[in-house]
């Protein structure tokens, strides 16, 4: 009990810590806001009001940490800062405190632990997913891309010109993809820095059979406009042999997922129909070993299942 009041107090400190640093932050967020929109103003970049509650920051966002952070979450399609995306983080183990609590009927020192490797791993399979779902969504659109370059070319237009013909008619993430680049070339970086940055930012390998192609060209001469069309039409016969083979492996796939979903939820059962069976096993350090082994051999198979079932195309 000592250590749940101990738990609850700190929580309670921290969460008026953050809620202090916001007042701080929201006095000076508008003044940002008005700089921020002087310096870019020429680039055309949009930004929200500062007074949105997503976009409230604190000291963390200026280092460099933080930057990383606002990086990920801009793979990820979230439009949040990075302190708000903590306090969700912290919102969330307590989420899974008092359902572990309440479910399974764990310890407070068990449930702890529990919680925030539940909380970690929950939040990281989220902005996989998500992370996942922007760089597909951005491969769908690279054969549209390819194309409305290739045409833009054909009419006499450069490759930054091109680019810009793109960022207006293609929507996102793939637009927005090129419209930073493109707004990078404007500020002064060079076309080879900035295309290798954009691939720096999203691993997908259809942009980089498309950045290569604009380089190679670029360096040994050609018809750009070609070879960027028949890079369209490649991309375009490689996603339908993709989504055939997605479509074979679809039921090994979801065997991974169910191997994994299915004994916690036995355990969660099991522990309604014998109340404290589970915190009991836990409290014992044999409980421990043969948990983690369980996990691990969890992990394992649903490892090698994704495996099996990954065909590269």
């Amino acid at each position: 009990m000592d250590a749940l009041v101990v738990i609850a107090a700190a929580l309670t400190v921290l969460t008026a810590g953050l809620a202090l640093l916001y007042i701080m932050a929201f006095s000076q967020a508008r003044a940002r806001f008005s700089r921020r929109m002087a310096e870019l103003s020429a680039s055309g970049e949009s930004l929200k009001p500062s007074g949105d509650w997503r976009h409230f920051t604190t000291p963390l966002e200026r280092t460099r940490w933080g930057q990383k952070v606002q990086e990920v979450l801009r793979l990820a399609d979230l439009d949040i800062s990075p302190s708000v995306f903590w306090s969700a983080r912290l919102l969330l183990i307590g989420v899974f405190y008092a359902a572990l609590g309440q479910i399974l009927g764990l310890t407070v020192s068990v449930n702890l632990v529990a919680s925030v490797l539940g909380a970690y791993l929950a939040v990281r399979f989220y902005l996989r997913s998500r992370q996942d779902h922007y760089i597909a969504t951005f491969d769908t659109q690279m054969p549209e891309v390819a194309l409305l370059m290739s045409n833009s070319l054909r009419a006499g237009l450069s490759v930054l010109q091109a680019m810009e013909v793109v960022a207006e008619r293609v929507e996102r993430p793939a637009g927005r993809e090129v419209d930073r680049t493109a707004r990078e070339i404007r500020l002064g970086k060079s076309l080879n820095d900035a295309l290798l940055g954009m691939l720096e930012r999203l691993p997908s390998e259809e942009l980089r059979m498309m950045v290569t192609t604009i380089l190679i060209q670029r360096v040994a001469g050609g018809n750009l406009a070609h070879a960027l069309s028949v890079m369209s039409e490649a991309i375009s016969a490689r996603f339908k042999l993709r989504d055939e083979v997605r479509t074979m492996t679809a039921e090994a796939r979801y065997s991974g997922v169910i191997l994994v979903v299915i004994p916690f939820v036995v355990l969660g059962l099991l522990n309604r129909l014998m109340e404290g069976a589970v915190g009991a096993f836990l409290g014992n350090p044999i409980g421990w070993v043969v948990g983690g082994l369980f996990v691990g051999v969890l992990i394992l198979g649903f490892t090698l299942i994704n495996r099996v079932s990954r065909v590269q195309v």
